[in-house]
C-alpha cells in the first residue's frame, strides 16, 4: 500500500506540491528533534536538509518537464502519422479501382 501511495506522490503531484510536502514534513521532524535533543541539533541539521529538499525538488521538476516534453513529442508524431495516413488514403481514392487492383495483386492470395 505504501508503494502505491509513494508512486502516486512521485508521479502525480506537481513538483512544487512535492516540495511543499517535504518542507512541511521536515519542519515537523525539526520540531521533534528540537524538543527531544535541543534546538542546537535541529539548527545544525537545517541547512543540509534544506539543500537536500532543494535537490529533490529540482530533480522532480526536471523529471516532470522531461515527461511533458516527451508527451508533446509523441502527440506531434501521432498527428504526423494521422496526416500521412490521410494523404495516402486520398491518393488511393484518386486512383481507379483497376489500377489499385493491379498494384496490389502481388499481395492478394491466388
Amino acid at each position: 500500500m505504501w508503494d502505491a501511495i509513494i508512486r502516486w506522490a512521485i508521479y502525480s503531484l506537481p513538483w512544487y506540491v512535492q516540495g511543499a510536502l517535504l518542507a512541511i514534513m521536515w519542519s515537523g521532524i525539526s520540531v521533534a528533534v528540537g524538543m527531544l535533543f535541543g534546538w542546537k541539533y535541529a539548527r545544525m541539521m537545517m541547512w543540509p536538509v534544506v539543500a537536500l529538499i532543494g535537490a529533490i525538488v529540482l530533480l522532480s521538476r526536471a523529471r516532470q518537464q522531461g515527461y511533458t516534453d516527451r508527451r508533446a513529442e509523441e502527440e506531434k508524431a501521432f498527428d504526423h502519422a494521422v496526416d500521412d495516413f490521410e494523404d495516402h488514403r486520398q491518393e488511393v481514392d484518386k486512383k481507379p479501382i483497376d489500377q489499385i487492383d493491379k498494384e496490389n495483386s502481388k499481395w492478394l492470395k491466388p
